[in-house]
């Protein structure tokens, strides 16, 4: 009796992790990956203020952005730096960029002055487009949900010399069903920043084996 009541209870599992989660109400996520591209000069032991900028500009005020900008925040104060919110003192500034991968891709021309130094870079705008979703089927061709191309990244400048250098580029593209970006402060943000700095130069496989449920 126990061993068939296992056995049920292994299928019932094994169905449910297959088949993925309703697409409506709670979702439920059993894992969440990405990939993670970086090319940086960084070596972990970086000290000093730095203030995080969103990379589109006008998102400043933006409670999404708040969000986001709060999570990253909280990883580079774990690894020593100091997160400002004023220009004085600068070391460094970093500018935050999230969304989603869309058919309609907008690279923006980005000019940021920074006492008297100039920041000049041309980002990728993620939050313009709709998002391009690719249909996912069970093996019976039953529609389980839409699969979504979510991208967090963070782009760090050294302004501590005369000419501001960019030391960081770190990208997660991390594929899923949640098409809400507000919802998945908590899936992008770790992908991003655990094991800070990244492989440098390596495109590097992260997953965070954690069940989450969030509202999508």
């Amino acid at each position: 009796m126990l061993k068939s009541m296992f056995r049920v209870f292994l299928l019932l599992s094994i169905f449910l992790f297959v088949t993925g989660c309703p697409t409506t109400g709670n979702m439920i996520t059993y894992a969440t990956s990405g990939t993670r591209y970086a090319t940086h000069e960084l070596k972990g032991n970086e000290r000093g203020n730095i203030l995080l900028i969103p990379a589109k500009k006008g998102l400043e005020d933006d409670l999404i952005y708040k969000n986001y900008s709060k999570a990253v925040s909280q990883y580079l104060i774990n690894n020593g730096l100091t997160v400002v919110t004023d220009e004085k003192d600068l070391k460094y500034v970093a500018f935050l960029n999230y969304g989603f991968v869309s058919s309609r891709s907008i690279t923006m021309n980005r000019t940021v002055k920074i006492g008297n130094k100039t920041i000049e870079f041309n980002p990728e705008d993620y939050t313009s487009g709709t998002p391009q979703g690719v249909v996912v089927r069970n093996a019976y061709g039953i529609v389980l949900g839409t699969n979504y191309d979510r991208v967090i990244e963070l782009i760090m400048y050294d302004v501590s010399k005369d000419k501001p250098t960019q030391i960081a580029q770190m990208k997660v593209l991390s594929k899923g069903r949640c098409g809400q970006i507000s919802q998945l402060t908590n899936i992008l943000v770790p992908l991003l920043m655990e094991n800070y700095p990244p492989k440098n130069g390596e495109a590097e496989k992260i997953t965070n084996w954690e069940i989450k449920v969030n509202e999508c």
